[in-house]
């Protein structure tokens, strides 16, 4: 086996691979103590947890900034010539009371168709006729005063009073109401009887044919008492 082949090295140093003694010619390398620094503290700071940032709006696609509104651009124009003019007078028309004597013969005097039915045969009416003075109203005098009697009421003036004014005998008699309403009653509590005792001989007809059944065989049968 060659030299080489005998030699291992282990951290810095050789050793024989047969039997693991030293080898005295190899220096061992020393080995570094690592160097102790003093400990940096710094000081403690509160964590943000996000840099601040303007507010934005969500879904701006559906939300619009607000717009100015626009300036309104309607100024008054110039006073229209038409408004400057005055205003005409108001004219008054005639009433029936002014109209011409003239105007009023001279229609009277026109023909009249006769197939047309809204014309009548009368005569056109003067207008001075319909005109007829107000008669002022008569004057009619206060009526005299009733002087109350300064004798007190009593009881059988009271009674007597309204003895005159009753008209109680005066009204017809009340009719008497018709027997058809206890009538009714009477047939409506027969018809309720008569569905009362066939709901509870329906219930009570197995009870009695099983009776019925058990003294014809003679021995005695029941129902069973069994309700789920």
């Amino acid at each position: 086996m060659s030299k080489k082949n005998t030699i291992i090295e282990i951290n810095g140093k050789q050793y024989n691979a047969l039997t693991g003694a030293a080898m005295s010619g190899t220096p061992a390398t020393p080995v570094k103590k690592p160097t102790m620094h003093d400990v940096v503290r710094h000081t403690g700071r509160n964590a943000s947890g996000h840099s601040p940032k303007t507010s934005a709006t969500l879904m701006r696609h559906a939300v619009k900034k607000p717009a100015a509104l626009p300036k309104n651009r309607i100024k008054p124009s110039a006073v229209h010539a038409a408004a400057k003019r005055p205003l005409a007078e108001v004219v008054v028309s005639q009433s029936v009371t002014g109209l011409d004597e003239r105007r009023l013969q001279t229609a009277g005097r026109i023909p009249k168709s006769k197939s047309i039915s809204h014309f009548t045969a009368l005569p056109m009416a003067n207008v001075s006729q319909l005109i007829q003075p107000v008669a002022p109203m008569p004057v009619r005098p206060p009526a005299p005063a009733t002087r109350r009697s300064a004798r007190p009421k009593t009881t059988a003036d009271v009674l007597e009073q309204a003895l005159q004014s009753a008209t109680s005998h005066q009204q017809k008699p009340l009719k008497k109401p018709r027997q058809q309403h206890s009538r009714l009653r009477v047939s409506v509590g027969t018809v309720v009887v008569l569905l009362v005792a066939g709901v509870v001989g329906s219930q009570q007809l197995p009870n009695l044919r099983l009776h019925m059944a058990s003294a014809k065989a003679g021995f005695n049968a029941s129902l069973p008492d069994y309700q789920p």
